[in-house]
């Protein structure tokens, strides 16, 4: 008897964390989430991973948190995103830590200009 191991979130977010860039293009396993929404395509672009694919970059957490947001906070990375992506906005008022900015919802765009 084959014993198989289930894919989820959390199995998979420690395969990244072990294999460190180790990216998948794995539309499935992109598209796993924790309870808030955060997907491992969220996970590998914190790490350095980017995409260009506007529905993965549409992808939110629970507070409208975006791949593209991931993208463009982390590493500035916008270039070829078209306006519908950079005008998305966090659905939850977002402060980067310390920023003494007014706590607002934030777009794609804004969010390149406040990152680190």
């Amino acid at each position: 008897m084959e014993n198989k191991i289930k894919i989820t979130y959390e199995t998979q977010l420690e395969k990244l964390e072990w294999y460190k860039k180790k990216w998948t293009e794995d539309i499935d396993i992109l598209s796993l989430k924790n309870d808030v929404g955060w997907t491992i395509a969220h996970a590998q672009a914190r790490r350095g991973w980017k995409t260009k694919d506007s529905a993965i970059l549409k992808w939110a957490t629970k507070q409208g948190y975006t791949v593209a947001h991931v993208q463009a906070f982390k590493w500035g990375e916008m270039a070829d995103l078209d306006d519908e992506i950079l005008d998305i906005k966090t659905s939850m008022p977002w402060l980067p830590q310390g920023k003494k900015l007014i706590m607002q919802p934030v777009t794609v765009r804004q969010m390149k200009n406040t990152g680190s």
